[in-house]
């Protein structure tokens, strides 16, 4: 680990602080450079366990990844002509005793109060215009912690280590016209069964953009918004191995049945959030067949050998010839999707047409994959959708290097919390909110309005199926009394049972039987949400556990739940509910 800033870039893979910069987002940031001897990639809960995100560019001899990162402590591993070095953790430690600036990162507005951050070597004493209190740690970062205090301002004073900020006004963040209150999640084909459909992993179930429209009437009473999974023509039923990105498969109603679900949504007050695939093509594609210059591939004759079977195979016997690695980077070592690669421009180019192509017709975009695309090539292409559009990120780990470029992300570090506290009892309600606060700590206080928050989705396994219907009621509970944008699967209403593994979590609809209690609970909470809309905003004000209780206090609500006694009740300012 290096600490210092400044020194000569290390060989040998070990982290280095190269300065520290000004950045949009962050106000200061640190630039670190990881060297090596070769070509490759590092790999890191930062690009979610995937290559792709920060690859290792030639430097004066050495190739090295070059990361914008907060203060923070990072595990990495650098992968080298396809050889996976051991794993290395780094801390990038802040350049003094106190570090705090009056941007998004660091500093929330709701209303007349602020949430401060900073990361400072012992407790700090946050002002605002009604006193002083001391500062609450969310993590620790070497030998700082990041702290956090809401106080009534600005303005506001950060008091530590014989320093002392005074701040009159801060950064403002750039936020989207909207973004939802909830998100009801569908994945089109499983609408209805309309085929056999018996190989769930595999098979086409039959259901079309028009089976949505008949459902938005009862979305609506649900949430204000529809996650929809990918539309394009493709591949596979679940269309993430996209033929051609500015289509939208006939077997689904073509761009017609998707006008008239986007025309029939804004009347019901129901934004669309469009499922974008950037990261990956099907290996069938025209992109891939005529334009093979934007895609890393090892190999042309084997590529080009790839696609001859593919076209002339059926799918279920392409397993016979495509073994090993394939020739081409790829999601996943996946044949089937061959990886863009945004180190050129044309590669930017073709993104940026396919967002223009959808700009007009959704109010928000979900990037699957992005974790695997670098966070440089984000910010290029979204600093023009930053106001129009909700920008909402997957990413399966520690996103700290896209915080600037996206609005929101897939909040997996608070699924599985949940997971442990609620499903498999793991830990208890003092550890989840310690990892509660970890969480917050890695997302600024402006970002929690937009993550989406989930306790189940199309690659997880049901809750239902791990934890029974009492803790799924307390686990939505808890995601629709904190900040951010809380999802409902499609069939989660109904206590869905299912794994990922064989794609039982992807049963068709109309195989769910229903479940009265469960979805007049999540009705309950949505309209909670809709006449409290500053639960979505935040501040969370306290959160503290023992034993199996928890108590979380946000906004203008609290939430009090004790896992063992099988209770969860919800204050707000004119009553409780209880579920």
């Amino acid at each position: 680990m290096v600490y210092a800033e400044g020194d000569r870039a290390q060989v040998g893979g070990r982290c280095h602080i190269a300065r520290w910069i000004r950045d949009d987002y962050f106000g200061v940031a640190a630039v670190v450079e990881i060297c090596a001897e070769g070509k490759g990639y590092l790999v890191s809960s930062l690009s979610g366990g995937l290559a792709g995100a920060f690859p290792l560019k030639g430097r004066g001899g050495l190739s090295c990844a070059e990361l914008v990162l907060p203060p923070g402590v990072y595990r990495y591993k650098l992968v080298i002509d396809g050889e996976e070095a051991e794993e290395r953790r780094c801390v990038v430690e802040p350049p003094g005793p106190l570090l705090h600036v009056p941007a998004p990162h660091y500093v929330g507005v709701f209303g007349g109060e602020v949430e401060v951050r900073a990361y400072s070597v012992e407790p700090p004493d946050i002002c605002g215009v009604g006193g002083c209190v001391e500062g609450e740690r969310l993590l620790a970062v070497g030998r700082h912690g990041l702290y956090r205090a809401v106080v009534e301002g600005p303005p506001y004073v950060v008091k530590c280590c014989g320093v002392e900020m005074r701040v009159g006004s801060v950064k403002p963040f750039k936020r989207p016209r909207w973004a939802p209150l909830a998100m009801y999640e569908v994945l089109p084909d499983r609408v209805r069964r309309r085929f056999g459909c018996r190989d769930l992993r595999r098979d086409h179930c039959g259901g079309s953009l028009r089976d949505v429209v008949d459902m938005l009437d009862y979305i609506a009473r649900l949430a204000d918004a529809l996650y929809i999974h990918p539309i394009y023509s493709a591949m596979s039923y679940h269309r993430y191995d996209v033929l051609d990105h500015k289509s939208v498969d006939e077997i689904l109603g073509g761009l017609e049945a998707y006008g008239e679900l986007r025309e029939e949504a804004s009347r019901r007050g129901v934004g669309i959030v469009l499922d974008v695939v950037l990261h990956h093509v099907g290996l069938k594609s025209a992109l891939f067949r005529d334009r093979r210059d934007l895609f890393a591939v090892k190999d042309e004759r084997a590529a080009e050998w790839a696609l001859r079977v593919a076209s002339t195979f059926p799918r279920h016997e392409w397993r016979e010839f495509f073994r090993g690695a394939p020739p081409y980077e790829t999601f996943m070592s996946v044949w089937a999707m061959p990886r863009i690669d945004y180190g050129k421009a044309e590669a930017l180019d073709y993104a940026e047409s396919v967002l223009s192509f959808w700009s007009d017709k959704a109010e928000g975009f979900r990037f699957d994959v992005a974790h695997g695309i670098p966070p440089d090539v984000w910010r290029r292409l979204l600093d023009k959708y930053a106001e129009s559009h909700y920008l909402l990120a997957e990413h399966t780990g520690d996103p700290s290097a896209f915080l600037g470029a996206h609005h929101g992300f897939t909040a997996y570090e608070l699924y599985g919390a949940i997971l442990d506290f609620l499903a498999l009892e793991r830990i208890d309600a003092e550890e989840f909110a310690a990892r509660i606060r970890e969480y917050m700590g890695r997302v600024g206080p402006n970002k929690l309005r937009y993550m989406y928050t989930f306790v189940e989705n199309h690659d997880t396994d049901r809750f239902c199926s791990r934890a029974g219907r009492r803790r799924a009621l307390m686990a939505y509970a808890l995601i629709y009394s904190m900040p951010g944008v809380p999802g409902l699967y499609a069939g989660g209403e109904s206590c869905a049972e299912g794994l990922a593994a064989d794609h039982t979590n992807r049963r068709p609809l109309d195989d769910l039987k229903p479940d009265s209690e469960m979805l007049a609970a999540l009705m309950t909470l949505y309209k909670m949400r809709r006449k409290y809309p500053e639960i979505a905003e935040g501040p969370i004000r306290e959160i503290r556990g023992e034993g199996g209780r928890l108590v979380l206090k946000n906004a203008s609500i609290a939430l009090y739940l004790d896992r063992d006694e099988d209770f969860v009740e919800i204050k707000t300012p004119d009553g409780y509910y209880s579920l």
